[in-house]
C-alpha cells in the first residue's frame, strides 16, 4: 500500500525491475532509490526504461550513503542473506527510515545453522545459502536493530544442496 510521496529504497536492486515497478505505481512527487553494490548493474538499470522518480546509486548495504530519517519504506528481495554483517545491515536500514517507516523484505535463512565450510564458502554465498542463518538469529537481529511490530509474512522452507532454507518475508517498523 504506498502512499503518495514517499521517499523508498531498494536494497540490491540488481537491474532495478522492482525498483521501476515501485516508481510507476507511486503518486506524487514521491521517489524510488534503486541501491546496488556493483556498478555494472546500476548502469544497466540507469540504462532501462526508467519512470521520472526512479534513481540508482553504487552503495553497499551494510554502509548505507544516505543520510538519517530519509526513507518511509525500505524493500529488499533475497539480499541480506549475502552480507556478511547482517546485524549492521539493519543498523543501517534502521537509521534511514524515517519515524513510522516500514520494511518488507525478502530473504533466505537456514533450518539449522549450517556448518562453517558452507556458510563462508563464496560459491556457496552467491548461491543464496551459504550466507543464511537461522531464522530465529536473523530475527533476533532484527530486534536487537531496535524494529517493533516484526511480523512473519510467509515463509516456505526448501531443500537445497543438501541443507533446508527457508524463504522469509518479514515486515516490521521503526516506531
Amino acid at each position: 500500500s504506498l502512499k503518495e510521496n514517499m521517499c523508498i529504497l531498494d536494497l540490491g536492486c540488481g537491474r532495478g525491475i522492482q525498483t521501476q515497478e515501485l516508481g510507476r505505481k507511486l503518486r506524487g512527487q514521491g521517489l524510488v532509490i534503486g541501491l546496488d553494490l556493483t556498478p555494472a548493474m546500476v548502469e544497466k538499470a540507469r540504462a532501462s526504461n526508467n519512470p521520472g522518480n526512479v534513481e540508482f546509486v553504487v552503495g553497499a548495504i551494510e554502509d548505507l550513503p544516505f543520510e538519517d530519517n530519509r526513507f518511509d519504506l525500505i524493500v529488499s528481495n533475497c539480499v541480506i542473506n549475502h552480507a556478511r554483517d547482517k546485524r549492521k545491515v539493519y543498523q543501517e536500514i534502521f537509521r534511514t527510515l524515517k519515524q513510522g517507516g516500514k520494511f518488507i523484505i525478502g530473504d533466505v535463512t537456514s533450518v539449522e545453522e549450517l556448518p562453517k565450510s558452507v556458510a563462508d564458502d563464496p560459491k556457496a554465498v552467491a548461491d543464496c545459502r551459504g550466507g543464511a542463518i537461522t531464522k530465529e538469529a536473523y530475527l533476533q537481529i532484527v530486534r536487537e536493530s531496535g524494529f517493533k511490530h516484526i511480523a512473519l509474512e510467509g515463509s516456505r522452507v526448501y531443500p537445497k544442496n543438501g541443507f533446508l532454507l527457508e524463504s522469509i518475508i518479514l515486515r516490521g517498523e521503526k516506531a
